[in-house]
């Protein structure tokens, strides 16, 4: 693990990206007329978005946009509403974790998701979503998940 001294002498070293690194930083805007929240993500398909589970408003009024192109700052941003229901995956004993796909109306163009490890032996497994239903999603053979393009 990281213990706490190492930790700060990391943050202290933060520095701002350069304009062409982590172009899939997508900004997550929830919104109800009233309050607003605000969660990252990582474009990691052309119509995908990873996020925490933990943002997701599930009550009656709550809009969810997805802005892409955040960074640089300098980029031509793309707003999306999320219009289709999360992804939300849980255990087998229904404990969920706090892993969230969103998906885009349409496939983003100009932007290249991140580049996530190659899965190594995957299988097809069954999870549950946020609403209860099965999805089938696919587990490497270290037991974790992994979302493959």
């Amino acid at each position: 693990g990281i213990n706490y001294s190492v930790f700060l002498s990391l943050l202290a070293a933060c520095q701002n990206c350069n304009d062409t690194e982590r172009l899939y930083h997508v900004r997550l805007e929830f919104d109800n007329d009233t309050h607003m929240s605000l969660c990252g993500g990582s474009l990691i398909h052309r119509q995908w978005i990873l996020t925490a589970a933990h943002c997701w408003k599930s009550e009656p009024g709550w809009t969810t946009t997805a802005k892409l192109g955040v960074h640089p700052r300098t980029a031509t941003q793309e707003k999306q509403i999320i219009q289709h229901n999360p992804v939300i995956y849980v255990n087998k004993w229904h404990y969920q974790h706090d892993i969230m796909l969103l998906k885009l109306q349409r496939p983003v163009r100009n932007i290249r998701p991140v580049r996530l490890p190659r899965c190594t032996n995957p299988q097809v497994c069954w999870t549950r979503t946020y609403e209860g239903h099965r999805t089938p999603s696919l587990r490497t053979g270290g037991g974790h998940s992994c979302v493959c393009g």
